[in-house]
């Protein structure tokens, strides 16, 4: 979702909010004004990424880092003993 940037005209403090394009904020969060706040012109954020952080390489990362917490887990689990909990069970 977008990030629109106000300015609430009865305590002066600015805030960043994120809602749909459709949708205006009116209300201060800060001193809770009732339809005090302001949509400031900003510079919209253009979104420029390395290289590196392409689809393709953020996807091979994630695989990655499950398949290390996956072999991580793995450790763990090796010691434990399902055997014996059955039995305490019964």
């Amino acid at each position: 979702m977008p990030r629109y940037n106000y300015k609430c005209e009865a305590c002066h403090e600015e805030l960043e909010l994120v809602h749909s394009m459709m949708d205006v904020a009116t209300d201060c969060t800060i001193c809770e004004a009732k339809g005090m706040l302001k949509k400031q012109l900003t510079i919209p954020r253009i979104n420029s990424s390395p290289i590196s952080s392409k689809t393709g390489a953020i996807v091979k990362r994630a695989i990655k880092d499950y398949k290390q917490r996956v072999n991580d887990e793995q450790g763990v689990w090796q010691d434990f003993d399902v055997e014996s909990l059955l039995e305490e069970k019964k």
